[in-house]
């Protein structure tokens, strides 16, 4: 193995857990001892804090230098980097921006030509609607779509609605869009020509078809998750009204979450979520009283919830339990 690899293969050792024996590290690399004691101080001579640990064996371990030194990222781990410092970008936070357009810069230049493509799809592509917290979905998934959708190009996927029925499905993909539940693809269902709304947590094997696509005045994908989340087949529904004015309530909760109105001094909130272990909590987050006119599944979770943290004792703790 040529040097410069074999060291950056034992940095990344090093980084992945918090101490080797030389003879670990060693028969992990192939080399002698000499050797490895030869490379681990080209890695001190470059600024990393390599400590010795005592032991009949001898190890090593990554220390906390004095400077940043070169980090050695896989792949994975490059493009989580990247797409989080496009998000940070727009997060609002003041005094970061230079940094991040900084960071940002130097990072994707270094990005191999197919990471990189990665990384634009996903960081670019997505709109956002409401916070942070979306359910967790496949990376290799969102990574698929995203790509799909920035190259204009036709896949096939399998989906699992919520009825746990299970289709396969060509689309042209649209835009990617994020709320505070979920990951959601707008798409033009190939076979039904006609604009689908899906939630990515539920897609599987995605494969591009090789097919390029042109749409034509295709919708606004934000107003579409939005109509789909207020008017689709949920199971539970909801309507709740807030004790703070319209403006107040825009600010304190997503327009995604529901559909609002003004309700004199107060504001009406149709939610429609089929998760109501999540809509409880999001409620109780917003710091302000609340009342549930509809809503029965809601209700039920609300009183459960109230039942647990009312039988806490002093010094205890809880972590609730999804219900789903």
């Amino acid at each position: 193995m040529d040097p410069t690899n074999r060291r950056l293969e034992l940095l990344a050792l090093l980084q992945a857990r918090p101490e080797w024996s030389g003879t670990e590290l060693a028969e992990r690399l192939a080399v002698s001892a000499r050797t490895l004691r030869r490379d681990i101080g080209r890695l001190r001579d470059l600024g990393y804090a390599v400590d010795s640990a005592t032991g009949t064996e001898g190890g090593y371990r990554l220390g906390h230098g004095r400077a940043l030194p070169p980090l050695a990222l896989v792949d994975a781990e490059a493009v989580a980097v990247a797409v989080g410092l496009r998000m940070a970008a727009t997060s609002g936070v003041a005094g970061l921006d230079d940094a991040v357009t900084s960071a940002i810069a130097k990072l994707e230049t270094a990005l191999p030509p197919r990471l990189r493509q990665q990384v634009s799809a996903l960081g670019q592509d997505p709109l956002r609607l409401g916070g942070h917290g979306a359910q967790e979905v496949v990376a290799d998934t969102l990574v698929a779509l995203a790509l799909a959708v920035r190259r204009t190009e036709r896949l096939r996927i399998a989906y699992r609605d919520g009825a746990g029925r299970r289709t396969r499905r060509d689309l042209d993909p649209h835009r990617l869009v994020r709320t505070d539940t979920h990951w959601y693809l707008v798409a033009r269902d190939v076979a039904k020509d006609d604009w689908r709304v899906l939630r990515v947590d539920r897609v599987s094997d995605p494969r591009p078809l090789g097919v390029r696509f042109h749409l034509h005045d295709p919708p606004d994908a934000a107003e579409l998750v939005s109509q789909a989340l207020e008017f689709g087949p949920h199971e539970n529904r909801a309507l709740v009204r807030l004790d703070v004015s319209l403006d107040r309530a825009r600010r304190l909760a997503p327009s995604v979450a529901g559909r609002m109105t003004a309700d004199g001094t107060s504001t009406l909130v149709g939610l429609s979520d089929d998760d109501p272990w999540w809509t409880a909590r999001f409620l109780l987050s917003l710091a302000c009283p609340f009342a549930v006119i509809e809503g029965p599944a809601l209700l039920t979770e609300l009183h459960r919830l109230g039942k647990e943290l009312a039988a806490l004792q002093p010094g205890t703790s809880t972590t609730p339990a999804p219900s789903h």
